[in-house]
């Protein structure tokens, strides 16, 4: 840590006791000092103050301020302009270090892309699933919305049949494969049920077509292609 950086958290905890101490009473009294102490201070990514990048100068107290106006102008910065873009490309390259090493050691979620055999259907929309390769009989739980039957080659231009017909009459236990979409580096959760009624129906219908499509085939199970 920096002088600078120890002078600035000595200068935050004196702040905070004072704070603690002022009665409500006192806050008029009290608000200017702390907003004054948070443009004066140097950012640590940026190198300016905030007060700096805003007018171009780096602000004294109000009433030195008053006092020596002409000699606080005279030091001001004529092209402030640059300074934020200065400001801007130190924030962006701490961003892409920040990235760099805010994920080091934390845990992921790989394995739960999939391809999952769908093994029980759930109430309210919800579907167990059993990972295929590499996980030793490892299954999760994840709603009819986070899920994607792994079928590439489906015809387009098929018949769909009608979901509320297939629906009525009490699908067994799917034996299909689904995966499960990432979207943003977020993963369904496996602990949650969540709840889809309208992506059930859906999703009901994909397993009943799969189920046909089995059938017409012959015995055996065509194993997915994994990413």
């Amino acid at each position: 840590m920096s002088d600078r950086e120890r002078h600035s958290s000595r200068k935050r905890r004196r702040h905070s006791r004072y704070c603690d101490r002022a009665i409500p009473q006192k806050w008029p009294s009290v608000i200017w000092k702390i907003q004054l102490f948070l443009n004066i201070t140097q950012h640590r990514t940026t190198q300016y103050s905030a007060l700096n990048l805003l007018v171009g100068i780096e602000a004294a107290t109000p009433l030195i301020q008053s006092l020596v106006r002409d000699v606080v102008m005279e030091g001001s910065s004529p092209n402030r302009e640059a300074l934020r873009e200065m400001g801007r490309q130190r924030a962006s390259e701490r961003l892409k270090q920040n990235q760099q090493s805010q994920d080091n050691h934390d845990d992921t979620f790989i394995s739960m892309r999939g391809p999952y055999r769908v093994m029980k259907i759930l109430p309210y929309g919800c579907y167990e699933l059993q990972l295929l390769a590499g996980s030793y009989g490892k299954s999760t739980q994840a709603a009819a919305e986070f899920m994607i039957t792994d079928r590439e080659d489906e015809d387009p231009g098929a018949t769909q049949p009608d979901e509320a017909a297939e629906l009525g009459r009490g699908l067994p236990p799917p034996a299909v494969t689904a995966r499960l979409p990432v979207h943003n580096g977020q993963q369904p959760s496996a602990s949650r049920i969540q709840r889809h009624a309208s992506a059930s129906a859906r999703l009901a219908a994909e397993v009943y077509r799969e189920q046909e499509s089995i059938a017409e085939s012959g015995p055996g199970l065509s194993m997915p292609l994994l990413d």
